[in-house]
Parts: C-alpha cells; structure tokens; sequence
C-alpha cells in the first residue's frame, strides 16, 4: 500500500472534507468552501496529506467511471459490517471489491499496477460464496465487462484461480459496444492518461482525446439522469 483510501456517501462528501481539515490534513488542490455539485461529478476523490506527508484519498465515488449521485447506492447497499481500530466501519462486498480492482488494477500506469493480481486472487481465494451473478450484472450495467472478462480469463489461465466456468461463460459470451471497446483500449494500452493526470508528460494528444471524451459522455449522462446539466466547458 502507498496510501489510505477512505470512502464516504456522496452526499457526506463535504462533511468529511471539513474534518480532516479541521484534524491537519491539507488538500493537494486548491478546495472551495463547499464542493460544487459538478466538482463532485466530474472527479470520485480528493487527495490529502498530513503534516508527515501521509497520503490519504478521500473517495465519494468508488470508480471514476460511474460518478452520477446514485452510482455508489448498490454498493453502499450490499457493504457489510466491520470494526477497525475500535469503530465500526464498512467494507465492500467482495463482487463489488473485484470490480474495482479489475477496474482500477487494468488501466495502463507508469508503475505496473500488478498488485491487483495478489488482491484478487486473495478476495476470490477468501471469499467461498462471491456472488458471481453480481459481479457480472455490475459490470454489464456500468459498460465494464471488457474489464472483468479479461481480468477473470487472465486469473483463471495464469494463476488456476478458482472462477467457475458457468460465470467465464456468461461473461465471454455478453455483447460489448463498440463505445465500451473504445473506451477500454484508451485505458489499458501503454501511454494512455489516467483523468487525475490530464496533462502528464508523453501522453498523446489523440489519447488524450480519447479518454477525456469517454470521461465526458459517462459524467454527462450521469447528470442528466438526476435532472443535472454538465458543461463542455467545465
């Protein structure tokens, strides 16, 4: 690990942002007083530090692709139960934890992202009775089944992860769009730009483009669902 990852309801986003203000940590950007309804649905997190330089990101979203204000309900739904430290937390259930981590572990990164490996096959190795139906029905809601079909196939053939059959099946054989398929060969091919590095050193123009667009057509659409209007502008 390289950091602390904290995740809060969207609508608890500002609540928290103000308390770990108030307890030393500083932002890495520059904060309004008050997160703007269009900050919160065009990024899923903000970075702090504390005064040892501590890195923690606080997450309203748990992936950057899915950012409308319901994204997150299913998982906050289906979250369980645990206690950390003396308090009472909650975690995700362990379909919901492989999404992310096929989804965030599969973009392409300038330091190799293979810690994703070890973390799924341990949640697959734990967890007896993973609800692969919901893996599945997750990712073929929110247009990620290219990315849990190929990180499932890759488990399955290089490391003899326990993933049933009937579940490979179903994901191989779903229909994926040609916007889905865009959109995943701009994450995960070398030199893609992640939407937290808009402006890193040898990305592409045409990668660029490419990525921002898809991040645009996911959060305005988001938006419109909840009566909310996003500007190309902002």
């Amino acid at each position: 690990m390289a950091d602390i990852d904290l995740m809060v309801p969207f609508r608890d986003a500002d609540s928290a942002v103000e308390i770990l203000c108030k307890n030393g940590w500083e932002a890495e950007r520059p904060l309004p007083a008050k997160l703007t309804q269009e900050m919160k649905l065009c990024a899923h997190a903000i970075g702090f530090r504390d005064a040892f330089g501590l890195p923690l990101d606080l997450h309203w979203h748990l992936l950057h692709f899915c950012l409308d204000p319901g994204a997150d309900d299913s998982f906050w739904a289906a979250s369980t139960v645990s206690t950390f430290a003396g308090r009472e937390v909650r975690i995700l259930n362990p379909a919901d934890q492989l999404l992310h981590l096929f989804v965030h572990g599969l973009e392409w990164c300038r330091t190799p992202g293979i810690r994703w490996i070890s973390d799924a096959c341990t949640v697959i190795r734990r967890s007896p009775d993973l609800d692969w139906e919901r893996l599945i029905a997750e990712a073929r809601q929110r247009n990620l089944v290219l990315f849990v079909r190929s990180a499932l196939n890759y488990l399955a053939d290089s490391f003899d992860v326990p993933v049933p059959g009937e579940a490979l099946q179903s994901l191989n054989c779903l229909p994926v769009s040609a916007r889905e398929r865009y959109e995943y060969v701009a994450l995960t091919q070398q030199g893609f730009i992640s939407y937290s590095h808009l402006l890193g050193e040898g990305n592409s123009v045409l990668r660029n483009a490419r990525v921002l667009y898809s991040s645009y057509r996911r959060n305005a659409e988001g938006a419109a669902r909840y009566g909310l209007r996003l500007t190309r502008g902002g």
